[in-house]
């Protein structure tokens, strides 16, 4: 479906905006108008400015997934803020050794906004803050070493580093 916003300042409410959306739907053109007032949000790319997501220096293969953690780090020379709609949820998602470096890891997971409240980081400060790894998804991995990449669900940052993470044979499953 093809669908156009068109936003334009609020004419009474300074930095407020009001929104109208466009679309086709079978066959016709379709169209609403919001009158209620929008305050404009940064792009998720500048919201995410500054952060970086690394993992600490306790991370070692043999942990169980339900110990992963990670830290969200401000990089910058200024206090970090999160906007309404952002969260510290962060998702994981494996990759194999051959993938190349540079692969972004794909998957599903459930994310329920607000599930891990954001907080304000000063400069240099982090939150380490647990990493989500489906266990359908680990459950189905095959024996061996996985690297785990890390995703800031409502950031779309992603960990530029892999974390390795050991899944051992189940002797029950042969």
């Amino acid at each position: 479906m093809t669908r156009l916003t068109i936003a334009a300042p609020h004419p009474d409410l300074t930095g407020r905006w009001v929104t109208s959306d466009l679309w086709v739907q079978d066959g016709d053109w379709a169209y609403r108008h919001r009158p209620r007032a929008l305050e404009a949000q940064p792009v998720k790319a500048q919201r995410r400015k500054g952060l970086a997501l690394r993992w600490p220096d306790s991370h070692t293969p043999s942990l169980s997934p339900s110990a992963l953690r990670i830290d969200i780090v401000n990089e910058s020379d200024s206090p970090w803020s999160p906007s309404g709609a952002d969260d510290f949820f962060v998702a994981g998602f494996l990759l194999s050794p051959e993938d190349p470096p540079g692969t972004a890891a794909r998957g599903t997971f459930f994310h329920y906004l607000g599930s891990e409240p954001a907080e304000t980081l000063q400069p240099g400060a982090h939150a380490r803050v647990p990493v989500h790894l489906s266990p359908e998804l680990w459950e189905a991995a095959a024996a061996g070493i996985h690297l785990v990449q890390a995703l800031l669900v409502t950031l779309e940052l992603r960990s530029t580093e892999c974390a390795p993470l050991e899944r051992i044979a189940d002797p029950a499953h042969g």
